[in-house]
């Protein structure tokens, strides 16, 4: 019987670690999507990496917060132009996806396609934080926002694809808004983060509805069950 109980945990101790490498992917089981499955929210709290907005410390961003609330609070976070993100979420086809999409789960965990292999800040609210963050840091180091965007996030898109993408969302939102921000800003300088920084959580929330087919539009996203229960992270 104690033979058969330790082949029993053996095999299982197998198919946890199988894989486990620079490559290796680790089934997580949600029952409930989270905005911080890292719970870098309660990490970043206090400490040399404390935040400053309120509403991201505590474990608040996991399931209290709707993505535009994310998304404006994580632009706030590191005075960052806002629209940056909505741009960079279509790095994963964000802004066109439901979660009925096969890997929605995965591209929601890398939403802004900022360190994803490192895999420390893997989640909506990790991704978007820190990638406002890098930017500043960057502005700080005198690096344009080209430069920034090309050693940090130039995966699927090009500068020239993103910018394009960018423009696309700079217009509908001057429309909505009545505002009158460039569609072309120059990214060769960092003026570009200080756009929209008056773009409120309705205006960021409207334009999410104003896509027919992206499940960030839901405010409650991240207070519901995943399509499917086991999501490969």
């Amino acid at each position: 019987m104690k033979r058969i109980v330790f082949l029993a945990l053996l095999l299982l101790l197998m198919m946890l670690t199988a894989g486990c490498g620079d490559d290796a992917v680790t089934p997580i089981i949600q029952t409930i999507r989270s905005a911080d499955p890292l719970n870098k929210s309660i990490e970043w709290s206090s400490g040399k990496d404390e935040l400053v907005m309120e509403q991201l410390k505590n474990g608040n961003p996991a399931h209290n917060l709707s993505p535009a609330e994310l998304i404006f609070y994580c632009a706030r976070e590191n005075n960052c132009n806002p629209v940056l993100l909505l741009a960079l979420l279509e790095n994963q086809d964000l802004l066109g996806q439901e979660d009925g999409f096969g890997d929605f789960e995965l591209r929601l965990y890398h939403a802004c396609n900022y360190e994803v292999n490192s895999g420390k800040y893997n989640g909506f609210f990790p991704q978007l934080v820190a990638s406002t963050f890098q930017f500043w840091l960057d502005r700080e180091n005198g690096m344009s926002f080209a430069e920034s965007y090309q050693a940090n996030f130039a995966g699927r898109y090009t500068l020239a694809e993103y910018m394009a993408i960018y423009a696309g969302i700079v217009d509908q939102i001057n429309q909505q808004t009545g505002s009158d921000f460039p569609t072309n800003p120059d990214p060769t300088t960092s003026d570009i983060l200080d756009h929209f920084h008056d773009l409120n959580i309705e205006q960021i929330q409207s334009y999410l509805e104003s896509c027919p087919d992206t499940a960030l539009k839901r405010e409650g996203l991240f207070r519901e069950s995943p399509r499917t229960n086991s999501v490969q992270y």
